[in-house]
Parts: structure tokens; sequence; C-alpha cells
């Protein structure tokens, strides 16, 4: 019986993965994509695990995990940075992600030469266990320095750290499970995983809104920061046409709508005004008086007050939608930080200044 119940907690734990993962990989963003890589190995991990505990023993699938396992942590540090509006590219993940085949090398021994299968197992497990500590460490640290205690960040930080520190106490535990062969320790490890997802899974149902809020004021937060470091730096736009760029980035704005793409991020709006990250990001600042996140909402805002009034037939969620927001709660939350009031509200006041004229 209690393998019956472990088996279906596992089985519960690879479902959710396999549902997270066609949402996160057809969404345009690279954090997106990032984490569904992590999704992904941590679906592998759980596949391996449930075949275990089913008593099916699956040599290549095996392999597989000890490859997912060191994948987990870098995947979302490169996730993180993104979000803050790094420009991560295909070479950096392939530079973090590079350990990976010497992992494979490692796992293929085991096949090769099965005397030294745990031995060659307890140092792969040691390895991802000490570079997903590091990775971990950096990923805290980002998290600590841009959690605002008045904000949904602040509880975003705190589940990440908390979703972070779990995931080494398991990575931990199946260390320690490899390294004094305690089966047991392996199944907690796989339990560990299912409760990660299904709490992952209720707060996405609680809080549609969470990430697209938390994206904004990540990029908020490291966008102040680069500006006060900036004034101990030389500039980033040495030597760049000014009004150039600006009429390029208005352009891009007013008449090619770009800030109607649900998913743009700073990097890749950077990357068609033909800038780095950082400069599209002191251009802004330095030209606009304001971040990048508030200069999106703006336009967002801004279109989005034009249909409430001249376009009554539209919902609101339809007005969100259309203007680039991702969910009902995110649009109001922007609306009612631009304009202090919700979209309805303004809708309704409008209305009632044209009967009167």
């Amino acid at each position: 019986m209690s393998t019956d119940w472990l088996s279906h907690w596992i089985s519960l734990g690879f479902g959710l993965g396999l549902l997270y993962l066609p949402h996160l990989c057809f969404r345009e963003s690279l954090a997106s994509r990032l984490m569904a890589g992590c999704v992904l190995s941590l679906t592998v991990i759980q596949a391996h695990v449930l075949l275990t505990v089913l008593g099916w023993q699956s040599m290549p699938v095996f392999l597989l995990h000890e490859a997912a396992l060191y994948c987990v942590v870098p995947l979302l540090f490169l996730c993180v940075e993104s979000l803050l509006g790094m420009n991560v590219t295909g070479r950096h993940i392939a530079l973090h992600l590079s350990p990976v085949t010497g992992i494979s090398l490692i796992a293929l021994l085991q096949i090769i030469k099965p005397d030294l299968e745990m031995t060659l197992q307890k140092g792969v497990y040691g390895i991802s266990f000490a570079a997903g500590s590091a990775y971990a460490l950096l990923v805290l640290k980002r998290l600590g320095r841009f959690a605002h205690p008045t904000s949904l960040v602040r509880a975003e930080a705190i589940l990440l750290t908390l979703v972070v520190i779990t995931g080494l106490g398991a990575a931990l535990l199946v260390m320690i499970g490899v390294v004094f062969e305690q089966p047991w320790f392996y199944l907690a490890y796989g339990s560990a995983i299912t409760a990660l997802m299904v709490l992952g899974h209720l707060l996405q149902l609680r809080y549609p809104e969470l990430a697209q809020v938390v994206s904004d004021e990540l990029r908020e937060a490291a966008a102040a920061e680069g500006l006060q470091q900036e004034a101990n730096r030389r500039s980033q736009l040495a030597g760049t046409n000014i009004q150039d760029k600006l009429a390029c980035l208005q352009q891009q704005m007013e008449q090619e709508h770009l800030y109607r793409q649900e998913d743009l991020n700073l990097a890749q709006l950077a990357s068609v005004i033909g800038l780095s990250s950082h400069q599209l990001s002191e251009l802004i600042n330095e030209h606009k008086g304001i971040n990048f996140s508030r200069f999106l909402k703006q336009y967002r805002i801004g279109e989005a007050r034009q249909l409430l009034i001249e376009r009554p037939s539209m919902s609101v969620l339809e007005i969100g939608m259309a203007t680039g927001f991702n969910s009902l709660s995110a649009f109001y939350t922007a609306f009612r930080e631009i304009e202090g009031m919700a979209p309805g509200m303004y809708r309704k006041q409008h209305h009632r200044i044209d009967k009167i004229t």
C-alpha cells in the first residue's frame, strides 16, 4: 500500500511537469524557455524515480537523470538573469551547461565499467551538488538584492528561495543516499520534487499575474541599480548617435507597436534598436527619465486608455490582452499604478464626462 501511495504521489509530480512544458516551451520569452528546460530536467528525474518505485530498472533513463540533475539550478540561474534583462545568449547557455558533457561521459563509463558504477555515481552526484550549491547562492544573491518588502516580488523571492533551498536539500538527500546506499533517501528526493511541483501549480492558480509582476519589478530594480552604478562608470552610449536611436525607439513603439508583444523584454527591444541591454537601459533612463518597465507600461496603458473610451464594445480583458498584458490581474495592477484607478472606473468617469458635455 505504501508503495502504491508513493508511486501515485511521484506520478503527480511527473504529470505536472508534462503539463507545464507545452505552456513554457511555446512562449517567446527566453526566460520561459529556460524555465521549461529546468522543468524538463525535473520531469526526467521524476520519470526515473517513478520507474524505480515501480521496480522497473532503465539504465538509459538513469543516465538521463544524472545529466538532468546537473542542469536544474544552472538553468534556473540563467532564467533569473534573463528576467533581470541580461543578454543571455546561446553561447552563455552552452558555457554554463558544458559540464553536462563530462557528466554524460562519466555516466557512460558506468555501463562500460560496472565494477566502478557506485564510485562513478558518487562522483556525479558530488559534482552536481557542488555546482548546484554555487549556482543556488548566486540565484539567492540576485533575488535578495531585488526583493521589495511592499510588493509581490518579496513573496516570489521568498518562494524561489524556498525552492532553491528545498532543491539543495533534496540533492543533499540523494547524495547521502548514494554514498550510504540508502534507497529511501532517493525516494524522499523524488517526493520533494513533487511537493515543489504541486506548490508551484497552486501558486499559479491563486496568483496568475505573479510571474508578470515579478518580471517587471525585477527589471525595474535592476535598472535602478544600474543607474546608481552608472554614475561611477563611463557612459556605455559613448560614440552612439543618441537622436537616431531615440527616433528608432519611438518608431518601434509608436508605429510598429512593439509594446503589444506580451513577452517583450529589455534584451529583445535592445536587439531591435541595435543596442545592448545596458545601452538601451541607459538611453531610456537618461533621456526618458524612467526605467524600462515603466516605459513599457506607459505605452501599454496609453493605448488602453484610448481603447477604453473609443471602443465601448471591447471588454476590459480584451483591451488588456490587446495592449500586451498576459492576464486581467496584470492589467489591473499596471493601470492602477499609472492612473490610480481601475480600468472600469476610468471608462465610467470618461463616459459621464462625455454625457455632460
